[in-house]
């Protein structure tokens, strides 16, 4: 694959050499088995899948069960005018949520990587915890 640009004149990367770097035959590695992976691994992401849309699928349903107009509930939350105002908001606040746990995450990371490794397993588990927690509660 050329990244460069220079030679054979092709551009910086080709379209065709992109789609034959990918479709290439590759020599098998010989310690790695045939099939789809390993199948704790597909056990763990299904459960993980599970997880997070069942809770999301049962919401909607409950919310669609209104026999008139299947979608009576969702006309008239995006009729009201405050709605979109509330969704800015909450994306703003999401927004900058991120942006400060990361000037004091990275930073923090970084120092005890540098000077107290032994508390580093500690300080990753906290750090992780804002980025795990909200998913879970807003499910």
């Amino acid at each position: 694959m050329s990244v460069g640009g220079g030679g054979g004149g092709q551009g910086p990367i080709a379209p065709w050499a992109v789609i034959r770097y990918l479709t290439r035959q590759r020599r098998p590695d010989p310690g790695r088995r045939g099939g789809v992976g390993n199948p704790f691994a597909w056990l763990i992401f299904i459960l993980g899948v599970l997880y997070f849309f069942l809770p999301l699928l049962g919401t909607f349903f409950h919310s669609i069960r209104t026999r008139p107009d299947i979608f009576l509930a969702y006309k008239q939350v995006l009729a009201d005018p405050k709605f979109f105002g509330g969704l800015a908001y909450s994306f703003t606040v999401g927004v900058l949520t991120i942006v400060i746990s990361l000037l004091i995450i990275v930073p923090t990371a970084y120092w005890v990587r540098l000077k107290v490794p032994h508390l580093r397993p500690l300080v990753e588990f906290v750090t992780l915890m804002p980025f795990v927690i909200p998913p879970v509660v807003l499910v």
